[in-house]
């Protein structure tokens, strides 16, 4: 069975650059990040979390419940993570 494609709001390019960047820090090849590969990952983006905090971002982007994230559920965690940021980097109105 087919499963529908999940529409991200990230450019392409972005896209393209995350799935690289996911298949790089998928160690064992499996297509899943572990917490480990995922804090090496978000280290590498100068994103800091600790290890309870990357398991709780693994449970809740975790859709498929397998206690780590494929390439969907890794793009679902990264759009979020943008938009916070985009949130957090916007100037107040003067």
């Amino acid at each position: 069975m087919a499963s529908t494609p999940v529409i991200h709001p990230l450019q392409e390019d972005a896209l393209q650059i995350l799935r690289a960047t996911f298949d790089g820090f998928d160690v064992n090849k499996d297509g899943r990040l572990s917490t480990e590969e995922l804090l090496r990952l978000l280290a590498s983006l100068k994103v800091t979390v600790t290890n309870d905090e990357a398991i709780s971002a693994i449970k809740s982007f975790d859709a498929d419940k397998d206690g780590a994230l494929n390439c969907q559920e890794f793009l679902s965690l990264m759009t979020l993570l943008k938009n916070m940021t985009e949130k957090n980097t916007t100037t107040p109105p003067v």
